[in-house]
């Protein structure tokens, strides 16, 4: 009879650290996983920042554009922004003259 209950307690010793290995590894994976969903906001919010530049400069550069009524100007405007682009001497010209004029 002691054999039966040892078989027994055995068994169940067996599956109480199955159990509690596999309770780990859960525990390994959900931290794990709150570590990446913590990166994931954290890009979001870098995201949501370089989001609200931009719309800061597209508003800028629409109340710019706006205001400019030729082409020269509006390269005037682009040089001025910092893209890579140069004007030509025939434009330089007509570009500093309209900003003087208009501000």
């Amino acid at each position: 009879m002691h054999q039966r209950f040892d078989r027994r307690r055995q068994s169940l010793s067996r599956m109480y650290l199955d159990l509690i290995a596999n309770f780990n590894e859960v525990n390994k994976n959900v931290a794990r996983a709150s570590k990446e969903i913590v990166a994931l906001q954290v890009q979001l919010v870098e995201l949501q920042g370089q989001l609200g530049e931009l719309i800061v400069e597209c508003n800028l550069l629409s109340s710019l554009s706006a205001q400019v009524a030729s082409k020269d100007q509006l390269l005037c405007v682009l040089v001025w922004r910092s893209f890579d682009y140069r004007l030509t001497g025939d434009q330089i010209l007509p570009c500093a003259l309209s900003f003087t004029n208009n501000g």
